[in-house]
């Protein structure tokens, strides 16, 4: 006990950290988690802080692989002092700040089932406040582990995206719980045509509409919910024709005039999806969409936006010929060849 109130000091005076071994140091106090109720959350609280530190995530970057068994196990063991598992989940999500840590997490499979396991034991015990920590700790190193597609995200996408689909659905009013596994959808669903065929036999999609046209739903679930939205109508027929029976068609056009690119960018990808639907051109006839999708081709500060827009006016000009002349009315074919060189070199 002496010993680690000494460590517990150099954790909170920083500069001292270099005095030991930050592998070994990191691994002993995973054991202390494991092995010592009376311990464990001083040892959770040293390892936040270290986590914290510039230097310290330096020192260790090449010993990752030493250290990050210890940590797959801690989450593996139910012998573990519930309790403090968040916080030390925690701690591995401020070591993935650091890029070359974050790669070697993201390249372990052991993480990843790690992760899912914890979250399926523990998303069927949300009565258990711990269990309800536990759960918001593992949605968010999922989402950090999923911003960015990798062979693991592959593997695991289909279990990651069930729970997610089960968590909205049914456990709504745990707010942090909902964000992220809306979080985690928006990033796996445009980068897996398994995951999105089964997601959209269970209905997936049209909770995802269903977020984007709450008026009462949080902006960042609405956010996820579209880039995810985006994903299914990529490549699934059932995803798009629904949007166009429920009147998600006057949604995602409203959506091309929010003050988000990314918002934008992701409406734009669904709507010409959506194309492939007969009558669906026709139906955006009425609106002033060409319009607003030139200004957005032309000034527009990201050329993702920007070529996302230029798609949804040529498909929308090739599927009804009034999008045609809309476009040549405004002087819409030169402002869209001027765009295009500038997407090029970009």
């Amino acid at each position: 006990m002496q010993y680690v109130g000494r460590l517990l000091k150099l954790a909170i005076s920083t500069e001292h950290i270099s005095y030991y071994a930050g592998s070994k140091l990191l691994t002993l106090l995973y054991d202390l988690v494991r092995t010592n109720a009376n311990l464990a959350v001083m040892a959770g609280y040293i390892l936040n802080n270290l986590a914290l530190d510039k230097r310290f995530k330096q020192q260790i970057r090449d010993k990752m692989d030493d250290i990050l068994p210890s940590f797959e196990n801690l989450l593996k063991d139910n012998s573990s002092v519930l309790h403090v598992l968040p916080s030390c989940i925690s701690t591995m999500m401020n070591l993935c700040y650091d890029p070359n840590i974050r790669l070697k997490i993201l390249n372990r499979n052991d993480m990843w089932k790690a992760n899912v396991d914890l979250l399926v034991i523990h998303k069927d015990k949300l009565k258990e406040p711990v269990s309800i920590e536990l759960v918001e700790a593992c949605l968010g190193m999922l989402a950090n582990l999923t911003y960015e597609p990798s062979q693991n995200m592959k593997e695991f996408s289909l279990p990651i995206c069930k729970n997610c689909l089960e968590l909205c659905s049914k456990f709504k009013h745990y707010k942090l719980i909902v964000q992220r596994a809306f979080t985690i959808l928006g990033h796996i669903l445009p980068h897996s045509i398994p995951t999105v065929d089964w997601f959209c036999e269970n209905a997936g999609h049209e909770l995802l509409l269903y977020c984007i046209k709450n008026e009462e739903e949080l902006e960042e679930n609405k956010k996820s919910a579209l880039k995810g939205l985006a994903g299914c109508t990529q490549i699934n027929d059932q995803a798009r024709i629904f949007i166009v029976d429920h009147k998600g068609l006057g949604t995602l056009v409203k959506s091309i005039k929010s003050c988000d690119e990314s918002v934008i960018g992701n409406a734009a990808l669904c709507l010409g999806h959506c194309t492939q639907i007969p009558k669906v051109c026709a139906a955006l006839t009425k609106t002033d969409i060409m319009k607003d999708l030139l200004v957005l081709a032309r000034d527009g500060k990201r050329p993702q936006l920007q070529k996302n827009c230029a798609i949804l006016i040529a498909k929308l000009a090739q599927g009804d010929t009034r999008h045609l002349e809309k476009l040549r009315e405004l002087h819409g074919i030169e402002i869209l060849h001027s765009c295009m060189n500038y997407i090029k070199t970009s």
